[in-house]
Parts: C-alpha cells; sequence; structure tokens
C-alpha cells in the first residue's frame, strides 16, 4: 500500500489528510523528471476563479463557504456573526456572509453579464450560459474564467 512508514510525527492522521504516499512516486520514470510537480497554471486558475465566482454569488452546492467551513472558522476565528446558528428544529441556518450578494445584486450581476458583450474572439458569448431564473451561470470554460478573473472581477466588486 502507499502507507508513510514514519508515523512518528504529531498529530499523524488526525489533524490533516497526508497519510499516503502519492501514487506518482511509484511510477519508475518519476525521480527522473526536471519538474515532477508541474501545475497548470490555466486550470488553477479556473479553480480559484470558480471558487472566487461561487462564493460570491452564494450559489449553494458550488460556494466553498459551506457548513464545514463555519465550523472551522468558529474554532479558528473570532467572528461570532458568521457562526451557524441552532434553530429549534435540530436544523442549523447560515447566516449571510458579508461577502456573498444579496439576491437583488445578484440580479443586477446577472443582467450585466446578459448585457456585457466582447470583440470578436475575445471571450465566449457568455450570455449564453445566464439564467435568470436560478441566477446562476452554466457553461463556462477556463478561459471564460480567466476572462472573468482578470477583467471582469475587478469591475463586478
Amino acid at each position: 500500500m502507499n502507507e508513510v512508514k514514519d508515523k512518528s510525527f504529531d498529530g499523524y492522521g488526525t489533524t490533516h489528510n497526508w497519510t499516503h504516499i502519492p501514487f506518482l512516486w511509484e511510477l519508475l520514470y518519476f525521480p527522473e523528471l526536471l519538474r515532477p510537480h508541474n501545475i497548470d497554471v490555466m486550470h488553477t486558475e479556473k479553480n480559484v476563479a470558480e471558487a472566487i465566482f461561487y462564493t460570491c454569488l452564494n450559489i449553494a452546492d458550488k460556494t466553498k463557504d459551506n457548513p464545514k467551513a463555519r465550523l472551522d472558522q468558529a474554532l479558528m476565528c473570532n467572528r461570532r456573526h458568521l457562526n451557524l446558528v441552532e434553530k429549534p428544529n435540530d436544523k442549523w441556518d447560515r447566516p449571510r456572509a458579508p461577502f456573498s450578494l444579496k439576491r437583488d445584486q445578484k440580479k443586477d450581476v446577472m443582467q450585466w453579464f446578459m448585457d456585457i458583450k466582447f470583440p470578436d474572439g475575445y471571450a465566449a458569448n457568455l450570455r449564453r450560459g445566464v439564467n435568470m431564473d436560478t441566477l446562476r451561470i452554466n457553461g463556462m470554460k477556463s478561459h471564460d474564467f480567466h476572462i472573468f478573473i482578470e477583467r471582469l472581477l475587478p469591475v463586478m466588486m
């Protein structure tokens, strides 16, 4: 198995998730690579832009501001106004964070995405993916997120 041989350090397997050696180290040619941990910048930028986009728009199934994150921030941060609040029916209420947009602000942003125009070949037609009923944008590719984080985010926020 890919178990780590040295289990002597504090917090092994409890305070972090690094309990296995990646399978890539088993490849015969892996130690000979000049840059074994080469990161694809475009996909990294896409992941960061997605996290910012979905968190600001507070899209429930894709946001990074989820109940687990709120429980962690309750332990580590002094922001009581963001802590989860227990309701009487054994459910939890997550107060709206100041960095997430309200519904009318989301409508304004989605309308802005519907109205925005780019030069030919600069970016995809974003208005095709805008859904005003659910206040979401679907079908954005890596380059669309690049345009979003480089050009649109500073203007939008």
